[in-house]
C-alpha cells in the first residue's frame, strides 16, 4: 500500500480509538450501572420508594404505607366480624349489640389508641384490650407504619355502604369499619357487613373461653 494510503488509515484508526475513549464515560447506561452495583446518577434524585431522611435511614413512602394500612384495616374487619371474636366464650359482635341496646344505642365506637368507648361497658373494654394488641402486632409485621387514630365502630341495623351478604347467622343487618390514620391525615379505611341478635342467655358457649383461662 502506498505511504500515503497508509498514513490516512492510521489516522483513521487513531481517531476511531479517540473518539471511544472520550465516549467511554458516558457510555455506562443505566442497566450496566445497576449490573454493576452502582447507584443512580447524581443528578437523579432517587425515587419515592428509596427515599432518605436527614439521618441516611430509609423510610416507605407515602402510598406504600397507605397500602400497609389499608391491607391492615381489611384484616382487622375481619376478623373482628368473625366467630373468632369472642368475649367471655360468645360472640363478640352479639355481646357489644346487647350491651348498647342496654344504653338505647345503635352504635358502639372503640377508639383503640386512647381506649375512649362510646358507649363504654365490660364488652366494649374487653375487645378494646384485645384488638388493640391485635392492631399493634399486625403493624409490627408490615414495619411498624405511622399512625395517628385508629377505631372500630359498629353500626346496629344497617349494612351501610356494604353489599348485603348472605345471611350466614340469624338477626338484623350490621355493618363494622375499621379505620386507620396515618400522618398525612387521609384515613386508610375498611368495612364489612352481617346478620348478629344481641347476646342472650340462650346461646352457647364456646370452649375458648375455658382453655384460655386454663392457660392464664
Amino acid at each position: 500500500m502506498p505511504e500515503p494510503a497508509a498514513a490516512a488509515v492510521r489516522r483513521r484508526r487513531a481517531g476511531r480509538a479517540a473518539v471511544s475513549t472520550q465516549a467511554t464515560p458516558c457510555a455506562v447506561t443505566a442497566r450496566n450501572r445497576r449490573r454493576n452495583g452502582l447507584g443512580p446518577p447524581a443528578h437523579i434524585p432517587p425515587g419515592p420508594a428509596t427515599r432518605h431522611n436527614a439521618a441516611g435511614a430509609e423510610h416507605e413512602s407515602p402510598m406504600k404505607s397507605r397500602s400497609l394500612l389499608q391491607g391492615i384495616a381489611h384484616g382487622l374487619a375481619e376478623t373482628f366480624i368473625s366467630r373468632n371474636n369472642d368475649i367471655d366464650g360468645y360472640w363478640g359482635i352479639g355481646m357489644l349489640c346487647a350491651e348498647a341496646l342496654r344504653q338505647a344505642s345503635q352504635r358502639v365506637r372503640i377508639d383503640l389508641l386512647q381506649g375512649h368507648l362510646d358507649p363504654s361497658g365490660p364488652a366494649a373494654r374487653s375487645a378494646c384490650t384485645h384488638y388493640a394488641a391485635n392492631l399493634a402486632a399486625r403493624l409490627e409485621r408490615c414495619g411498624s407504619p405511622a399512625i395517628t387514630a385508629a377505631a372500630i365502630t359498629l353500626e346496629f341495623g344497617t349494612f351501610g355502604l356494604c353489599r348485603a351478604p348472605p345471611r350466614m347467622s340469624y338477626g338484623s343487618p350490621f355493618v363494622c369499619t375499621v379505620t386507620l390514620t396515618p400522618p398525612t391525615g387521609r384515613p386508610c379505611s375498611a368495612s364489612r357487613a352481617g346478620h348478629a341478635a344481641p347476646h342472650s342467655g340462650r346461646e352457647m358457649r364456646s370452649a375458648r373461653a375455658d382453655d384460655v383461662a386454663r392457660r392464664s
